[in-house]
């Protein structure tokens, strides 16, 4: 019984080093991306976001002048 426990505690150890792992893991993909981003590595993604807002912002003139029309 004493060998149970003491397993399961080694176990429960193990699984607590995984998780805690995965967490820093996970924040240094995080700040990974963040650099990128500072040293312009990300241009593209940069590119297509300013792409979409100016579609949006397009989209916006044509039903503003379509109301302007139709008033």
């Amino acid at each position: 019984m004493v060998k149970t426990v003491s397993h399961l505690e080694k176990i429960m150890s193990l699984m607590g080093d995984l998780n805690s792992e995965r967490k820093s893991n996970a924040q240094l993909k995080e700040e990974n991306e963040e650099l990128k981003w500072e040293m312009g590595l990300l241009r593209q993604k940069y590119l297509l976001s300013q792409n979409c807002f100016h579609e949006l912002q397009a989209t916006f003139d044509r039903v503003l002048e379509w109301e302007w029309d139709t008033n």
